[in-house]
This record gives C-alpha cells, sequence and structure tokens, in this order.
C-alpha cells in the first residue's frame, strides 16, 4: 500500500509544474484550438465557400499573439533565474 503512495505521489510531484500553469495561459491555448478546429470544422473540401475563414483566422492570430506574448514573458523570467542560479555557482567555484 505505501509502495503505490509512493508512486502516485512521485507522479503528482513530477507533474506539479503543471497544476500551477497560470490559468491566463490555459484559457488563451483553448481559445486558440477552439478557433483552430472551428475552422478545421468549417473550411473542408465539401464546402468550399468558406465565409468566416478570414475572420476566424485573424481571431486565431490575435489569441496565438496574446499567447506568444505571455510565454515569451515567461521565458525571459526563467532565463533570467537560470543566468542568476549560474553566475553564483561560478561565484562558489572560484571561492
Amino acid at each position: 500500500m505505501l509502495k503505490a503512495y509512493n508512486i502516485y505521489k512521485n507522479f503528482i510531484d513530477k507533474k506539479h509544474d503543471l497544476m500551477n500553469t497560470n490559468i491566463n495561459i490555459i484559457s488563451n491555448i483553448y481559445k486558440a484550438f477552439k478557433t483552430l478546429c472551428k475552422m478545421y470544422t468549417a473550411c473542408n473540401e465539401n464546402n468550399k465557400k468558406c465565409t468566416n475563414c478570414s475572420k476566424d483566422a485573424e481571431e486565431l492570430f490575435k489569441n496565438l499573439k496574446s499567447l506568444m506574448e505571455i510565454l515569451i514573458i515567461l521565458m525571459e523570467y526563467s532565463l533570467f533565474g537560470f543566468c542568476k542560479r549560474f553566475q553564483r555557482q561560478t561565484l562558489r567555484a572560484k571561492i
């Protein structure tokens, strides 16, 4: 019983970063996929006259652009922390 508990605990600990994901990122990903699915179902080979494709493509572009802005900020923040950690490790190695 304890072994099974530890397996689940390790699994949850590994996925902890996914559970702490910002809700705005999840919302933007959902909006982008929803728009993409709407475009895919509306614009198929049977329906050559897709009137809303350009509007949907514009909406998809806006969603992806806002998602990229958030991800770039998060990546820069993460890299900043990585650089600071690397500098501290370098200083410790010199001492």
